[in-house]
């Protein structure tokens, strides 16, 4: 594949250094025009295509220009917020495998940002300052003595409960817990005979 690459491009040059030689304008003009012609009818045929396509598929290239292409993130927004994009993520967040998944991967990356913020000292001192702070001492007691925030956290729990992330780990907890039920029964079965 790199020698096609390389072939392609070596060929390239070439018709390039021919076409800046120096010679009469009207030369020139023929000259570009012939090249310029030669070159459609490269790119035309099957090998043309072909070395394009190939240079075109390589990683590398696919990461420098189609992903920060403006274009590409136009279109993924637009897909985002369209009818059908909305449908699908609709059906897709009704499928409990895919939420649990979903929220599996956001949730280590929340994770990660808040430890590397927690680590930083900047954010350490601002998080301190804030909390030394009189006006939010009291704002804060207020609030946690407050219906609002009673009523508030009666929700939090109950979506948390129904959370699919919390589903499964609580379905693995009582799993265990069930298996560890067994043993003691077992043991106490097998040493009374």
């Amino acid at each position: 594949m790199r020698k096609q690459v390389f072939y392609f491009l070596a060929f390239l040059m070439l018709f390039l250094l021919i076409s800046c030689a120096p010679a009469e304008q009207d030369e020139k003009q023929t000259n570009y025009e012939s090249t310029k012609k030669m070159m459609m009818d490269i790119l035309q045929t099957d090998e043309g295509k072909q070395t394009i396509q190939k240079v075109i598929n390589q990683d590398q290239l696919k990461e420098e220009i189609i992903i920060d292409h403006p274009l590409m993130k136009q279109t993924i927004e637009e897909t985002l917020t369209s009818e059908k994009g909305t449908e699908f993520w609709q059906k897709a967040f009704s499928d409990p495998a895919f939420t649990s998944q979903f929220a599996k991967h956001f949730n280590e990356e929340h994770k990660k940002m808040m430890k590397e913020l927690m680590t930083d000292p900047e954010y350490q001192a601002l998080l301190i300052d804030v909390l030394k702070n009189p006006e939010v001492k009291k704002m804060t007691e207020d609030i946690l003595k407050g219906k609002e925030y009673r009523e508030e956290l009666q929700q939090v729990i109950s979506e948390t409960l129904n959370s699919p992330l919390y589903q499964a780990k609580l379905l693995e907890l009582m799993k265990k817990a069930k298996e560890e039920k067994k043993k003691p029964k077992e043991e106490a079965s097998s040493s009374a005979e």
